[in-house]
This record gives C-alpha cells, sequence and structure tokens, in this order.
C-alpha cells in the first residue's frame, strides 16, 4: 500500500536546526493544508475568518487548545509546534490548529501455552492488540482523535470498539478493557507523519491488561479505519505506526514484561 503522507514534499530540517531556540533566518517550510470546508469537526483558516478567534492554551469552549507538553508560542496569529520545526507550515491534514488530541489504548494479555506463561530471558511476553491502518498500511495501537467535549477515557473505548470491535457497542469496549487502566504517555507525538510548525498530534496512552480467560471471548473483526486486527507479541522486532513502537516499549517497562 504506497504511503499515503508522501505526497507532499517538506523543507529539509537537519536535526541541529530542528529547534525554534535556533536561529534560522533562511528557513522556509512547504507551505500545505487540505480543504476542511463542510467539516464541522475542523477549524475554519487563520487567515480571511475574521470571526474566528481561538483561545490559544485555553479550553476554548468544548475544544480544548491545550497541549499536555507546554504553553505553546503563538507567532502573527499562528500556533507554534513546541517541538520544533517540521518543514511544512499552516494545518497540513490536522484539522485543529495547534493541539489535535488522540486517544490510544493498548489491551493487553500475557501469553500462555498449555497454561504457563511463555518466558523470554526470564520475563513473561506480553500481547496487545494491533490494527493495521487503512491510510498507510502500518500497524498501530487502537485509537483515535478525541472529539470536542469528549474525555480521553471515551474516546479511547470509541476507538477500540470502531476498529478492534467492527463497530460493536462502546460497552463491549468497556467490558473488554475493564477499569481505568494505567498511563503510559501523555504528550506531543514527535514521529507522526501529520506534524507540521502550526499543528501537531498529542495523546494519551493507556494500557488495560486482560486475563487469559478474558481475552479468549474477545472477538476481534477489523473496522472503520483499520483493515486488519491482530494480538502481536511485544518485542523489539516490531515495526510499527510513527511512535507506537515507543509506547508499547514504554508499556513493556511498566510491567515488566519481555521487550
Amino acid at each position: 500500500m504506497a504511503n499515503y503522507y508522501q505526497s507532499v514534499r517538506r523543507t529539509r530540517v537537519p536535526h541541529e536546526r530542528r529547534l525554534w531556540s535556533v536561529l534560522w533566518t533562511q528557513y522556509a517550510p512547504t507551505a500545505f493544508e487540505l480543504d476542511f470546508t463542510g467539516k464541522s469537526w475542523a477549524d475554519p483558516p487563520l487567515v480571511g475568518c475574521p470571526h474566528f478567534e481561538p483561545k490559544w492554551n485555553q479550553l476554548d469552549g468544548a475544544v480544548d487548545r491545550r497541549s499536555h507538553h507546554s504553553h505553546y508560542e503563538v507567532r502573527d496569529g499562528f500556533p507554534i509546534n513546541p517541538l520544533g520545526r517540521t518543514g511544512l507550515r499552516l494545518r497540513g491534514r490536522l484539522g485543529r490548529w495547534g493541539p489535535n488530541h488522540a486517544a490510544d489504548a493498548i489491551v493487553a494479555r500475557w501469553k500462555q501455552s498449555e497454561g504457563r506463561a511463555v518466558m523470554e530471558c526470564d520475563k513473561p511476553v506480553l500481547q496487545f492488540v494491533a490494527v493495521q491502518r487503512r491510510d498507510c498500511g502500518q500497524w498501530a495501537i487502537p485509537g483515535g482523535m478525541v472529539d470536542a467535549g469528549e474525555t480521553t477515557d471515551a474516546a479511547m473505548r470509541r476507538e477500540f470498539a470502531e476498529e478492534a470491535l467492527a463497530g460493536q457497542s462502546v460497552a463491549e469496549a468497556t467490558r473488554v478493557m475493564g477499569g481505568e487502566g494505567r498511563e503510559v504517555f501523555r504528550g506531543c507525538v514527535a514521529d507522526d507523519p501529520r506534524n507540521t510548525d502550526n499543528a501537531w498530534m498529542e495523546t494519551v496512552v493507556k494500557v488495560f491488561v486482560v486475563r487469559e480467560e478474558e481475552a479468549a471471548g474477545i472477538a476481534l473483526r477489523a473496522g472503520d479505519d483499520a483493515v486488519g486486527v491482530q494480538w502481536c507479541d511485544v518485542s523489539d522486532r516490531l515495526e510499527m505506526y510513527a511512535n507506537h513502537k515507543q509506547f508499547i516499549e514504554m508499556t513493556a517497562r511498566l510491567l515488566g514484561a519481555y521487550f
């Protein structure tokens, strides 16, 4: 499957010039954003819409414009990516200016064979539910955007139901995931290919560990923007979308699992 995100050529940003604190007077990022006309979930353009006055770094009505990372700067009316230059200005493929909030759920189980835990290097092997993204074909943690006014926990359950349970009810996702889970990560997603200088992805990641007998009753089936779903072993051989492998490694360390 062709990579959906390779159609726009970014200005090359050397690593040593990524941070905004490094002076680079000749920096000229590529300008790009999709046409979001008629998309109620997206912001209007920042230029040419005099009635659009977003409240940066605040809760703006139902839209949360606060960052998990830090208080971000606004220059000439445009929010600035706190992680630095990306080679692309404006919104790109993201609907919101500034932080675009997501929520990702790692539903995991301890791998077993004949009723005993499978071990690698004296550590138990963990498995997790992975979905294959329709847009780029890469494997990822089930998750997605947090709707305006929605909590991250509600978004995790809704997205898991849509992507890994083929649209079954949120109640079923809640049953599968159990309690509140343990937080693995909260912040900017540095390697997300959608990030621009003026819009970027942020997420909250939680892990939900289910017992083997409960895991056996989970009817996995891909839905929504996922084209595949499966249980995957946690290991350093994983190839995953954006920072998702890093989130899995964090989970393994948190739970004392093999990686």
